[in-house]
């Protein structure tokens, strides 16, 4: 009879036991739960090593247990894509990285995708911005967005009341009435002040990335993922409209360079365009929400302000250009699961906030930015995120170079716009081979 009951205490311990091991187990463990420690994680990225160990001390507060073995290294922004290739080929790269939207095709395959069972498709589009959808693919998603920086506008206020003009411009068809109002020359055709920076390549850092942003506000993607695999649609009249997109949007950004028009405000011989912008004789500057403060710090005296940049008027949707950067778990980790519990938290509601405060970089979370701004600067950040898209660039220095000379040859007068446009076009597909 005591035997009996010695038997049934032991049986209900070790049932207690299995029952508190079940539920520490289910509160811990398992990919995106829990506060066990997710193992060894080391991330590389491009960010300052002192700053990104700023936010994953904040992120770590009540969560120090996940993130006790996960480790940063700062990489050069200048060796990076280098660097990356070949550690990983080595054996000795990292468990995270950072996959900015220009290199997805490049490293597509040196990434693990986290399947739809771990994160749902639907999941992921209601957490994350549209652009973060360029990393979705039919094996799983490549990467999770951890922050953008989208293009936006920034105007001289000075120049721009000066010249009669009240209103910030909305459209591109207003700010021709800018170029034409601001631009001075003088008696030997010098462009001695400008009311926009856009028409040439050279001379103006993001010229790529404008074309880009007026070709997505048409809807047309650049590239595409086809049934047969990815195509340019550069050539393509995707819209259905008079002429192709492409055709329209290269027409917006080279007539500011034809010294026979009267929005002729650009040259290849003027200063960089941050640079006059800075020295304030520019009016309209195409530039990144990160530049702010630099061009604060430039000239502390430029009575600046932000916007986002303008719309094509009735156009079919509202879009800017963004660089997004991601997290993605290389292929090559020992620790894929603790790779992505730390992926997770770090491009939760709690890090976009702290991401925001501490680099002014905006966020990528749905959630966030759906949260109003009193202040007039983050407004036009988190409505320039929103709408931030990209394209999947086979190549970033090859497609540039297609760029400048598809700008250049109209320029020049050496083609017409559809010749340039459909040689660019060619260009760009044989980029996919290489």
């Amino acid at each position: 009879m005591k035997g009996g009951i010695f038997q049934i205490v032991v049986l209900g311990v070790f049932v207690f036991l299995a029952v508190v091991g079940v539920i520490i187990f289910a509160g811990g463990g398992g990919l995106g739960g829990g506060d066990q420690s997710a193992g060894p994680v080391v991330i590389w990225g491009t960010l300052p090593e002192n700053q990104m160990q700023d936010i994953i001390g904040e992120v770590a507060i009540d969560k120090e247990d996940l993130f006790r073995e996960v480790s940063y290294v700062e990489k050069s922004l200048a060796t990076y894509e280098r660097d990356l290739v070949n550690a990983l080929a080595s054996g000795t790269g990292p468990d995270l990285f950072f996959l900015t939207q220009d290199l997805i095709l490049s490293f597509q395959d040196k990434v693990a995708p986290i399947s739809f069972r771990d994160i749902s498709e639907s999941n992921f589009k209601d957490a994350y911005l549209e652009e973060g959808e360029l990393y979705l693919t039919e094996s799983g998603i490549l990467a999770l967005p951890f922050y953008v920086d989208p293009l936006v506008m920034y105007y001289n206020r000075d120049l721009l009341s000066g010249a009669g003009i009240a209103e910030v411009p909305r459209y591109w068809d207003e700010v021709l009435t800018v170029a034409e109002r601001v631009s001075e020359l003088n008696s030997s055709g010098t462009i001695t002040r400008s009311g926009v920076a856009l028409g040439e390549m050279r001379n103006i850092a993001h010229g790529k990335d404008i074309i880009a942003a007026l070709l997505l506000q048409t809807g047309n993607p650049i590239v595409r993922r086809g049934p047969n695999g990815l195509e340019a649609t550069l050539g393509k009249r995707v819209a259905g409209g008079p002429i192709p997109e492409s055709e329209a949007a290269l027409r917006v950004f080279t007539d500011f360079a034809d010294p026979a028009k009267p929005v002729y405000s650009w040259n290849r011989a003027l200063p960089e365009a941050q640079k006059m912008f800075g020295n304030g004789d520019l009016a309209l500057y195409f530039g990144y929400a990160s530049e702010l403060p630099a061009l604060r710090q430039t000239n502390p005296n430029l009575n600046l302000d932000i916007a986002s940049i303008p719309q094509i008027r009735e156009g079919r949707l509202t879009a800017t250009f963004g660089r997004l950067t991601a997290l993605s778990i290389a292929r090559t980790s020992a620790n894929t699961d603790g790779a992505l519990r730390v992926a997770e938290e770090l491009t939760s509601a709690k890090a976009n906030n702290v991401v925001l405060a501490e680099l002014g970089f905006a966020p990528v979370r749905r959630d966030v930015l759906g949260v109003a701004q009193e202040r007039a600067v983050l407004r036009t950040l988190f409505t320039s995120a929103l709408t931030a898209r990209g394209w999947l660039d086979p190549n970033p220095q090859g497609s540039t170079d297609i760029f400048t000379r598809m700008v250049e040859s109209v320029t020049s007068g050496r083609q017409r716009l559809s010749e340039a446009v459909s040689e660019a076009s060619t260009d760009l597909g044989s980029l996919f081979t290489q």
